[in-house]
C-alpha cells in the first residue's frame, strides 16, 4: 500500500526502485497468469485531473488481488517471505 501511495515514479529514489521490482520479480515467480492479470489489470487509462492518484492506487490494488488472490498486507508478507528464500545474503 505504501509502495502504490509513492505516485509519481520520477519522485522515487533508487531504493524504492528495488523494492518495486522486486515485488514485480516476485509476481512473475508466481507463474505467466500471474503477471498476465497484473498487467491486464493495470491497462485501463486513467484520466488526468482531480483524484487520478486515488484511481490509479484503486487499480493498482485492484490488479494486484486480481493476480495473487490477495490483499496488499498478505501479498507483502508472501513477497518478503520469498525474499529471504530467494534473494542471496550479502
Amino acid at each position: 500500500a505504501e509502495i502504490i501511495a509513492w505516485g509519481d515514479v520520477a519522485k522515487m529514489g533508487l531504493t524504492e526502485h528495488v523494492m518495486a521490482w522486486s515485488r514485480v520479480d516476485y509476481l512473475v515467480s508466481l507463474g505467466p497468469a500471474s503477471a498476465r492479470k497484473l498487467l491486464l489489470g493495470l491497462e485501463e487509462p486513467v484520466p488526468w485531473g482531480e483524484g487520478r492518484e486515488e484511481k490509479i492506487a484503486a487499480l493498482s490494488e485492484a490488479a494486484i488481488r486480481a493476480a495473487t488472490g490477495m490483499e496488499l498486507d498478505a501479498f507483502d508478507a508472501a513477497w518478503a517471505s520469498w525474499v529471504r528464500e530467494t534473494y542471496p545474503k550479502k
